[in-house]
């Protein structure tokens, strides 16, 4: 139904990158005609979680809604458009997760690894005080019930949203399984879920690796999205799969065979 409809940006960004996801972020983006944009500005951050909330920031007013993504998210279900998302946001200027808990029995009332947000006034008011507020009044001011405490970006974000008057039903906090699922809830295909999650103080790139194997996947998690047009038509993609075939190659006549 809103196809095509609404200028969407895909926004993701870190300022130590950590994994491969960018790579599935572009060819997600390249089946829908979304812009993608990995913003690599260095941003003037006193923690790594402020490089979130600057680009926010600064790229919100680029696109009617603007879908952040954490640089350890990757789109499974390629061939679904963020229609269900928007869908959900009717009446609401911001759309986030909740969390899981997770394998240490620690949970979080939301996760700002996956936030859909519509280009207004209220959104870019919300970013902007969060990137402003003190991590250190938030803390004193935070209740076990609220959950970890991560000193970062969604810590400043859940502050705002529970404290400021204009966030009133303005934001929407959806079940983890609408676009911020984790590996280890995957049972049977690695598509299960809209998007997953590597999330965690951990080796991004081992994670994924382990993920791929297990699930007979490419690296990229791209699945049959590396078949469709648009991934084969692109030079970028086109450089990726030669690369890998040319590696191929090499291993081949290195154990003594000849490539057919």
């Amino acid at each position: 139904m809103h196809k095509n409809n609404f200028d969407i940006l895909i926004l993701s960004s870190h300022s130590n990158p950590r994994s491969n996801a960018p790579i599935n972020h572009a060819a997600y983006c390249q089946r829908h005609g979304y812009r993608y944009l990995f913003d690599a500005t260095p941003y003037p951050i006193n923690s790594a979680y402020d490089q979130k909330l600057f680009s926010i920031k600064n790229n919100l007013r680029a696109a009617e809604w603007l879908l952040w993504v954490d640089d350890d998210v990757f789109f499974t279900q390629h061939a679904r458009n963020l229609d269900f998302l928007i869908d959900q946001c009717v009446g609401f200027d911001i759309l986030i997760c909740n969390s899981p808990v997770n394998k240490k029995g620690q949970m979080t009332l939301i996760n700002s690894g996956a936030m859909l947000i519509r280009n207004c006034d209220t959104s870019f008011t919300l970013i902007d005080n969060s990137l402003n507020t003190d991590i250190e009044q938030v803390r004193k001011w935070w209740l076990p019930e609220y959950g970890l405490f991560t000193s970062g970006d969604q810590d400043r974000l859940f502050y705002q949203f529970q404290n400021n008057p204009i966030a009133k039903d303005r934001v929407k906090i959806t079940d983890f399984h609408t676009f911020n699922a984790r590996p280890y809830h995957v049972r049977s295909h690695f598509d299960e879920f809209f998007a997953l999650h590597f999330c965690g103080d951990i080796d991004k790139l081992k994670e994924v690796e382990h993920f791929s194997t297990k699930y007979n996947v490419d690296r990229f998690l791209l699945g049959h999205q590396r078949d469709s047009e648009p991934f084969k038509s692109s030079s970028f993609f086109y450089k990726l799969k030669r690369k890998k075939s040319l590696r191929g190659r090499l291993k081949e006549l290195l154990r003594g065979t000849r490539p057919k």
